[in-house]
């Protein structure tokens, strides 16, 4: 009798393993991302936020100053369900204080960059950000065996629900 309440125990406890582990696996992605000509891509500084156990096995970022764009590539390991990594780039201008026009400020501007899925491959649709809208949103769907992107554009005044309060950052380096 005890042997078989042993054996039911060890059963119980390897099926609530198996059916409670989350499914996890890594994968290749590329894509552009360009800006506006009054947001320069030289003077900007990539950043990101590991989010829900998604992070970046590797991470590249090129520059093309000519198309004001910067390229990323690099590997992230994703759980399943969990989104992307966020990808925030900023970047430091001085300029004319807007309640005070004489006096010159220093601001760091931000701009928000979220995948809506856990994973994603090369994008072949154009990212752009421009100063209205700071926080673009990614997203795919399969059709007919094929994906689709789609980019929803947010104003920076409706962001509230759409982007997380962040206390800590991870710069990407250039290689």
């Amino acid at each position: 009798m005890l042997k078989s309440k042993n054996f039911l125990i060890l059963i119980t406890l390897l099926v609530s393993v198996f059916i409670h582990a989350q499914a996890s696996g890594s994968t290749d992605f590329k894509f552009k991302v360009k800006f506006d000509k009054d947001i320069p891509a030289d003077k900007i500084e990539v950043l990101h936020f590991r989010n829900g156990g998604n992070y970046f096995e590797k991470i590249n970022l090129k520059r093309n100053i000519t198309t004001n764009e910067i390229e990323l590539s690099g590997r992230n390991h994703y759980i399943v369900g969990a989104q992307f990594p966020l990808i925030v780039f900023s970047f430091r201008e001085r300029k004319n204080d807007y309640y005070e026009p004489e006096k010159k400020i220093e601001t760091l501007n931000f701009f928000y960059l979220k995948i809506a899925k856990d994973k994603i491959g090369d994008i072949d649709k154009e990212i752009k950000f421009t100063r209205q809208f700071s926080a673009l949103t990614v997203d795919y769907k399969y059709i007919k065996e094929k994906i689709v992107y789609t980019i929803v554009a947010k104003e920076s005044d409706y962001l509230q629900n759409e982007i997380p309060v962040l206390s800590e950052l991870v710069k990407v380096d250039e290689n």
